[in-house]
């Protein structure tokens, strides 16, 4: 990436700008103030938000969820035992699929100590969903 600083750029701006667009590069625009800026073409900042929305996309269709161990067997006693439960723990597993795991309903918390890397939701006042996410 071409990197030069506002006061050449904005002398020789028509050059820079069909530089930009010919060879399909970004320029860096340094300022004094360090809030620097880039320069893309339309078809570069078309391929950027395809890429974008592909990422977003794929991480939301390939967020699948595992239970381990006899949990799979807990969850269904649960559908019989406490309905309330049942679908506070559902709501929260489909929230956890469509969105960021680590934001969201029943307050997630990152867990420490002999239990890092796992998140923690409340299900009731007693009762939690431990799970961890890629």
């Amino acid at each position: 990436m071409l990197e030069l600083s506002v006061n050449k750029f904005r002398a020789n701006l028509k050059e820079f700008v069909d530089k930009v667009i010919s060879e399909h590069k970004a320029i860096r625009v340094n300022r004094r103030s360090g809030q620097d800026f880039i320069v893309v073409s339309a078809n570069q900042w078309g391929l950027i938000r395809l890429k974008q929305d592909i990422n977003l996309l794929r991480n939301k269709l390939m967020r699948s969820i595992v239970f381990e161990g006899n949990t799979w067997n807990v969850y269904e006693n649960l559908r019989e035992k406490d309905k309330q439960l049942h679908k506070n723990l559902c709501r929260i597993l489909k929230e956890m699929q469509r969105e960021n795991p680590d934001k969201g309903y029943g307050k997630p918390e990152q867990l420490k100590y002999e239990m890092s890397g796992f998140w923690c939701r409340r299900l009731s006042q007693y009762d939690r969903l431990i799970y961890k996410f890629d």
